[in-house]
């Protein structure tokens, strides 16, 4: 058997920039650990991009030797909210629990889509140690498509500038939980009950993003020890909401909450479904009004963009966000109501704005994600990387 191996077929040109990559194991989707583990991973993982008919526009590299496996598309994609239409992918149909115990069918990315996103070079996912297994990576890959499920269907009450309020049946004033609720009925209620609850786009990014990560573990793979562990760890400071995501510095220091992680250095070519980012309002006056700072944003694949107030239909397109956060300078903080106030930009000054502000843009280059999680012999694992 060969140490190394490789495969590669032609792209889809107009999607990708044309480049070459060598094997080096920092890009796209890789795994570090025993060749037996290497071997397993590699044979579900072929599979994988078999069933999802993505196989031509991957490259493999493996080292059977120091166990390192990397799978990574052959060019860069250029504009990621078009991986859907270039590879014509249909997208996925779930289903998710609605008031009054009925279920609702909402389209979310294919896995295909989220999994050609991760293989973007740019951005390296690691699976290494306890957690260099096919298993981890498509918990993963599930995980971003169920948060996604979720968002697209809410509708919560925007404060605008009044205090945010949760269900007193769940939460105290303080937004902490009720000494008799259980946290994870407790997060499925903002969900469920969705005009019980108003609250700016910080709360609502890191809620989505909770939510996505328990609702997996207890509906859809029905892992009820990982949810006990979970709640455990939610719950070790007494305040289940404190700390969910990293405290955010200008240092641009890698740290991390109690469910969430961020990484910086990022451009726009690096957005996988399931990710929040944030655009920045730099204008340096309306920034200064309460909740027009900037938009906390989840990319939600299909070239969607969360609506948590559903303002826009339940959703925005890449232009449609942009648009949106760059109006408030002109004070268009309803569109209805000050449309007079619209500027027209042009499709390719919108797409400047995806540089960073640095580069006279919005789009920050940071990326929140999820930690991975294994349970190991009854004790909660957490993936650092």
């Amino acid at each position: 058997m060969k140490n190394n191996k490789k495969y590669i077929i032609t792209a889809i040109s107009s999607l990708f920039i044309n480049c070459a990559y060598a094997s080096d194991f920092n890009d796209g989707i890789n795994f570090s650990c025993e060749t037996n583990k290497i071997i397993n991973i590699e044979q579900k993982f072929d599979k994988l991009l078999q069933d999802f008919k993505i196989k031509q526009y991957v490259i493999k590299n493996v080292n059977y030797k120091d166990g390192r496996l990397q799978y990574k598309l052959s060019q860069e994609i250029a504009d990621p909210t078009k991986i859907q239409k270039e590879f014509n992918l249909k997208g996925d149909i779930v289903e998710i629990p609605t008031l009054g115990n009925k279920n609702k069918k909402v389209q979310v990315p294919s896995l295909g889509e989220i999994l050609i996103a991760k293989m973007n070079p740019g951005r390296n996912f690691t699976y290494k140690n306890d957690f260099c297994s096919f298993e981890t990576l498509y918990d993963n890959i599930k995980i971003r498509q169920n948060t996604v499920a979720w968002i697209s269907q809410v509708e919560w009450v925007w404060p605008d500038g009044d205090d945010a309020f949760l269900n007193k049946r769940y939460w105290n004033p303080n937004f902490t939980l009720k000494n008799n609720r259980n946290f994870t009925r407790a997060v499925d209620d903002i969900f469920i009950n969705q005009k019980k609850y108003g609250f700016g786009c910080n709360f609502a990014a890191k809620i989505s993003m909770t939510q996505g990560l328990f609702d997996y573990y207890k509906r859809i793979k029905k892992d009820n020890k990982m949810v006990s562990l979970l709640e455990q760890r939610m719950a070790r400071d007494k305040d289940h909401l404190e700390k969910i995501d990293p405290e955010y510095d200008a240092e641009k220091t890698d740290n991390n909450g109690k469910l969430l992680k961020v990484k910086y250095g990022f451009n726009k070519k690096n957005i996988v479904p399931g990710d929040w980012m944030y655009f920045e309002n730099t204008d340096p006056k309306t920034k200064e009004k309460l909740g027009y700072e900037g938009s906390n944003s989840i990319y939600l694949g299909q070239n969607k963009f969360n609506d948590f107030y559903n303002d826009n239909n339940h959703f925005y397109s890449l232009e449609e966000k942009l648009d949106e956060v760059y109006q408030w300078r002109n004070e268009v903080f309803s569109r209805s109501r000050d449309a007079e106030k619209i500027k027209h930009l042009t499709h390719e000054y919108l797409m400047s704005l995806l540089n960073t502000p640095k580069e006279g843009g919005l789009l920050r280059d940071y990326r929140v994600t999820h930690y991975n999680f294994i349970n190991k012999n009854g004790k909660l694992i957490i993936d650092q990387d």
